[in-house]
């Protein structure tokens, strides 16, 4: 009789504590796993504690299970629970891991979609003038003057064509006679709006006869991935009419493939 109580005391304290732990999990998926590793450990133990109390005996079931039956059950039970728990395990990781690779690439792509839906793209146009009527100009740095060369200005006409607005756009203007590694705002305020269109002057020191000019663009799009472009200028016959100061020269222009670059250049100087 005290065997029974016992047993009794026992579940329900197994019971108790199991609604305890399952009430204290934090979502579903954890109290499935709880409620199923309770059941896997519980049942088991349940029924060899009714066999040693003799209580399928006393129904005439039948006669109580040796030892060896019981270790023998219970062997069985635990390697094959822990062959499916192996196999299950591989087969989840497995699943997730698909799962989770897919999603990765899924989003992956959405955001490339998305880059691509906001690209802004730049087309360049340039003139040349030897002088030029505005205070709003920047002057690089260049090595001396000599007869050889001439300084003149050079716009740089900056229109949106891509499908959302540039920001954060400055340039970057080099040659063998410009000594300055700095990057210039086209504006205080750094963008040109969709369809838009910005101008941003130099003055600069270049060769009489041909010169070769550089020039690198970085800009940002609106989802903050940032872009780099290379601009290669060729000014050949640097002459101007007398009358009305028109360049008389050539200029042939060479635009690369705008890529995506990690970050911007942080040496820029404003207006």
């Amino acid at each position: 009789m005290i065997e029974i109580v016992g047993l009794i005391l026992s579940i329900i304290f197994y019971i108790v504590f199991a609604i305890y732990f399952v009430n204290k999990q934090d979502s579903k998926q954890k109290k499935y796993i709880f409620i199923l590793l309770f059941c896997i450990l519980f049942i088991p133990s349940f029924f060899l504690s009714l066999d040693n109390i003799n209580f399928f005996s006393n129904l005439g079931w039948f006669k109580n299970s040796s030892s060896e039956r019981w270790f023998s059950f219970f062997s069985n039970y635990i390697s094959t629970l822990l062959g499916s728990a192996v196999s299950g395990s591989i087969l989840i990781y497995i699943t997730l891991f698909q799962i989770n690779k897919t999603k990765s690439l899924n989003t992956a792509n959405e955001k490339e979609q998305n880059r691509i839906n906001n690209l802004p793209f730049i087309k360049y146009n340039f003139e040349v003038f030897e002088d030029y009527n505005v205070t709003a100009f920047y002057e690089p740095d260049f090595i001396t003057n000599n007869d050889n060369n001439k300084i003149i200005f050079l716009k740089i006409r900056l229109k949106n064509i891509g499908m959302n607005t540039v920001k954060k756009c400055n340039v970057n203007i080099s040659s063998i006679l410009i000594s300055d590694n700095y990057y210039y705002k086209i504006d205080e305020q750094e963008l040109i709006e969709k369809n838009g269109e910005k101008d941003v002057v130099f003055k600069i020191l270049v060769n009489n006869t041909e010169d070769k000019i550089e020039l690198i663009v970085q800009y940002q799009d609106i989802l903050l991935n940032f872009y780099e472009q290379k601009v290669l200028l060729k000014i050949s016959e640097i002459e101007f009419n007398k009358d009305d100061l028109h360049f008389m020269g050539s200029i042939i222009k060479e635009v690369y493939e705008e890529i995506v670059i990690v970050a911007m250049n942080p040496n820029v100087r404003g207006e």
